[in-house]
């Protein structure tokens, strides 16, 4: 399942879909992260974790 592409705050774009029932970013080079947990309330917002991080090109 792909879902709708995400625009960083950079400007570039992320492509999100669905693998096994959780939600994955992929970046132009083909970097992923998975998000593990979403929804978690904090003193000055929403938190949604992630297990890596993507770099900018």
């Amino acid at each position: 399942m792909v879902l709708p592409e995400v625009k960083t705050v950079e400007g570039k774009i992320l492509k999100a879909s669905v693998y096994n029932g959780k939600v994955m970013l992929t970046d132009a080079k083909g970097g992923t992260l998975m998000v593990t947990a979403t929804n978690l309330m904090a003193g000055n917002g929403v938190i949604h974790v992630i297990d890596t991080i993507l770099m900018p090109e």
